[in-house]
């Protein structure tokens, strides 16, 4: 990892050596940036033990999601399960896409360790002219995005089947969006407190990517019982899942640039 971004930082300086002054920095930081993006995704799709933990599996998640959710909507409209469709009638959306949320989140498990990646990188990171915060957001910004382009075309695939509504649709993806922010954030502090002989503690991200959203459901679903309107249950929804956010969105900068300091000192 760290000589590829050597090499490519290294090549852009000389690219870019006889322009304009002023110009120089700006180019060297931006072919930089695309050197660390590029390094990112050589990481997630030409490491062989991705192929099967998470880049295979973001190309069988649209198929896979709409066989699962046919087959339990299937289930659900018919038999003695159509009474309890006829009493919770948004119960199936909300089925929907806490389906496509568990599976979504359990494909990111497979991408979520950005400092231990690095292995003994570390220091290198430390010493690129690219700030702390900047390295970090591209490296939690690249499977964050490769997951939700996987999380698109499934629901895309649900509604062009006719499976889903456009309601399902819109809100289905707003509300997996942020799931998966709250759940890249708090993977990003777990990895920045892993010390020198104390290994990464997966409770909270694990925590996130089932409790989080059953729980969501089921406050979804009481809300469906008294009868709120949908687009209500929706909003609730995504408050719900935004104050989740908030224990690492505040100060986001300023407390990850001082975990990952402490983390390269004692590495």
């Amino acid at each position: 990892g760290g000589s590829i971004i050597t090499y490519n930082y290294l090549r852009s300086v000389r690219f870019f050596g006889g322009g304009k002054k002023k110009d120089i920095k700006h180019k060297k930081l931006k072919g930089l940036k695309f050197a660390l993006i590029k390094k990112e995704f050589n990481l997630l799709f030409k490491d062989s033990d991705n192929l099967f933990t998470f880049t295979g599996l973001l190309v069988v998640q649209p198929l896979l999601v709409y066989l699962i959710i046919t087959a339990m909507n299937t289930i659900f409209t018919s038999g003695i399960f159509r009474f309890y469709i006829a009493a919770l009638p948004n119960l199936l959306p909300i089925i929907d896409i806490l389906l496509i949320m568990l599976t979504s989140l359990t494909i990111a498990q497979g991408a979520n360790t950005y400092i231990t990646t690095e292995n003994k990188n570390i220091r290198l990171i430390k010493t690129l002219p690219v700030s702390v915060f900047t390295q970090l957001s591209i490296k939690v910004a690249m499977p964050l995005i490769c997951v939700y382009l996987s999380v698109i075309a499934t629901y895309l695939v649900l509604l062009i089947t006719g499976t889903i509504t456009f309601t399902t649709f819109i809100f289905g993806l707003i509300l997996t969006a942020l799931i998966h922010c709250v759940f890249s954030l708090a993977s990003l502090f777990e990895e920045l407190k892993i010390r020198r002989h104390k290994p990464r503690n997966y409770f909270i991200s694990s925590t996130l990517s089932y409790v989080l959203p059953i729980a969501y459901s089921f406050a979804m679903i009481i809300c469906s019982y008294f009868g709120l309107n949908i687009y209500l249950v929706y909003a609730i929804g995504i408050a719900i899942i935004s104050a989740c956010s908030l224990p690492w969105v505040i100060g986001l900068k300023r407390r990850t640039v001082h975990l990952f300091n402490l983390l390269e000192v004692v590495n």
